[in-house]
């Protein structure tokens, strides 16, 4: 039975309330924690190296739509900029709510098609876009450990390098594009897999380094902010900041990384700046980062979409996967 598009309307207000209600409960709950353990009321930050992270935080994110751009444009969507921007970060919320990953995987399938974009695409390029960049975190976290460094208590650098070279061999075209073609089979997906040449998976992984390098600068630029001096440099700090959300992504546990996030943190930032005052930049640096995303996030779930051709909208339509049925385009609102 139809609804009456009033009736349709009333509800699918009501999904996003109690949505959006359910998502702001597990993000506050996140900075609460990150807030009490920091001891973030208490602190005194140097607000001109505050600014600077913050503006070289945005740097980073920035940088990272760009390469999610290339991504979804390589593998054959009609993307830009502006589109890769409000699929990532009005979805990225999600990521908050328990388990987790799956919300942000979702939330891409279904606003991908009022973007004109392809449903399988934007959460090919999910997987794609996290592989690509745990590779080259992985990258600049060996780098740094020339550059006074600390490894993870535990692990040899070889066993990084070996795990680096691993995921750059597994994102080959031919050996990723298989895994997709068995996983599309086993969740009976009828759509030919994306594929991604490997020259442009060279450069993404590239690009996500030099991402890494300033998300490095943004947070050594915070640790200043807390304490007037550090021991490491701005390498040691990009190693130790991208090994630590590297871990928060491969570890399973807290939606968002929280707490195997900080616990890498805390014990890469010791050296630099001793116990006590890394386990309170680890902390606040959740709280951080966090207020950052939240804005872009609200940023993004307000940009207004783009006027798509009616042909680029039947075009994604056409590929949408089964497995999320096709909504009404009114009711696809993030």
């Amino acid at each position: 039975m139809k609804l009456p598009p009033r009736t349709f309307k009333a509800l699918r207000m009501a999904g996003q309330i109690v949505l959006f209600g359910v998502i702001a409960w597990f993000i506050f709950q996140s900075l609460a924690k990150g807030i009490a353990q920091s001891n973030l009321a208490a602190l005194h930050f140097d607000w001109r190296w505050l600014a600077a992270s913050w503006v070289l935080l945005l740097a980073y994110y920035g940088t990272y739509t760009f390469g999610m751009n290339m991504v979804m444009k390589s593998l054959g969507s009609p993307s830009t900029y502006f589109r890769a921007f409000k699929l990532n970060f009005a979805t990225n919320p999600g990521k908050y709510v328990p388990p987790g990953v799956i919300w942000p995987a979702i939330g891409r399938a279904t606003l991908a098609p009022t973007l004109g974009l392809s449903r399988v695409n934007a959460v090919v390029s999910l997987a794609l876009e996290a592989g690509l960049s745990t590779a080259a975190g992985l990258i600049v976290f060996i780098l740094s450990l020339g550059f006074g460094g600390r490894l993870v208590p535990g692990t040899q650098p070889w066993e990084w390098a070996l795990a680096a070279a691993i995921l750059v061999v597994c994102l080959h075209p031919a050996i990723f594009s298989r895994a997709l073609r068995i996983v599309f089979k086993v969740i009976r997906i009828k759509d030919t897999p994306p594929r991604l040449g490997y020259g442009v998976t060279v450069r993404l992984v590239a690009l996500y380094a030099v991402s890494w390098l300033v998300a490095g600068a943004a947070f050594w630029c915070f640790t200043l902010a807390l304490v007037a001096h550090t021991n490491g440099n701005l390498l040691t700090f990009a190693g130790t900041y991208a090994i630590a959300v590297v871990a928060g992504m491969i570890i399973p546990g807290a939606p968002a990384g929280l707490g195997e996030r900080e616990a890498v943190l805390t014990l890469l930032m010791i050296p630099f700046v001793g116990p006590g005052v890394a386990v309170i930049v680890a902390f606040a640096a959740r709280v951080w980062f966090t207020i950052l995303e939240l804005a872009l996030s609200g940023t993004a779930i307000a940009m207004p979409k783009p006027v798509l051709e009616e042909a680029e909208t039947k075009a994604a339509d056409d590929e949408a996967s089964p497995l999320i049925p096709p909504e009404p385009a009114s009711s696809l609102n993030p």
